[in-house]
């Protein structure tokens, strides 16, 4: 068994943006790779719990964004498996650069469901003798529970489409942040780079439920966002978002307004 795990990334031009730089949905893709990856080496992969009639579940990030890799460059993104905890389970990843510099660190909480009836499972019943390295952190503090906060009722109604759903035949978790970040203002975002990001997974959308997007400004460069469930009116998805000014005025940072297209 192997404690942690290393994935070799090449940055491919279909996972840039405009800017040459590795997209957030990009990274989410790496990152939930390098979990299955490990998992997988060490019995507990998709196929280890679709065998038990379970399956993983995303329940939480914290993204911590140096600088994001660029088109071409080579990266290693490494993980290991934290103590669980009950229910719980916790993983962190490093992605470094060439000269070994951490450019991308990021902490995320996981749940094992039963199949069919979606009920959270105790770990260590399907990750008995799993690997965990116990002193190795890299944030003091696990990934923030972002509250809920008061919505706009004259929301875009949207659907979710084929491309949107994944093999657990829901919406796959990247594309809840692609949304977003297809939602905002196309000045705002080629004008800022985003520094750090707090998600949250609450519940799951499938093919053909309607949702709506709503954004709230908390602070200067500081935001939070949802996805809600347009026939239930309760909220799926959280984001908290942290945005810094591609080129500061000398004044200050001044007030970073984000809009919607």
């Amino acid at each position: 068994m192997k404690n942690t795990f290393q994935l070799p990334i090449t940055i491919n031009s279909f996972r840039v943006d405009y800017s040459r730089n590795l997209t957030i949905p990009a990274l989410l893709e790496n990152l939930q790779e390098a979990a299955w990856s490990h998992a997988s080496l060490n019995g507990a992969g998709w196929d280890d719990l679709h065998r038990h009639n379970a399956l993983w579940v995303l329940s939480r990030f914290h993204i911590a964004i140096e600088r994001m890799p660029k088109w071409q460059e080579n990266v290693t993104l490494e993980t290991w498996s934290k103590l669980p905890d009950g229910v719980t389970a916790y993983r962190d990843f490093e992605m470094t650069d060439a000269e070994g510099a951490v450019i991308v660190k990021t902490a995320s909480v996981w749940h094992i469901l039963d199949a069919k009836t979606f009920r959270i499972q105790k770990i260590e019943t399907l990750m008995n003798g799993f690997p965990h390295c116990e002193n190795r952190h890299v944030f003091n503090e696990n990934p923030l529970k972002i509250a809920a906060f008061e919505c706009d009722e004259t929301a875009k109604i949207r659907h979710v489409k084929y491309s949107d759903i994944d093999m657990n035949n829901h919406v796959n978790n990247t594309k809840y942040v692609q949304w977003i970040f297809d939602d905002l203002d196309t000045e705002f975002i080629t004008s800022h780079s985003i520094k750090d990001l707090q998600i949250n997974y609450i519940a799951q959308l499938q093919l053909g439920e309607t949702y709506t997007i709503h954004h709230k400004q908390l602070s200067d460069g500081e935001f939070v966002h949802c996805v809600k469930n347009v026939e239930t009116g309760k909220d799926v998805f959280r984001l908290q978002t942290k945005f810094n000014p591609l080129n500061p005025p000398k004044g200050g940072l001044g007030a970073a307004q984000l809009q919607t297209n």
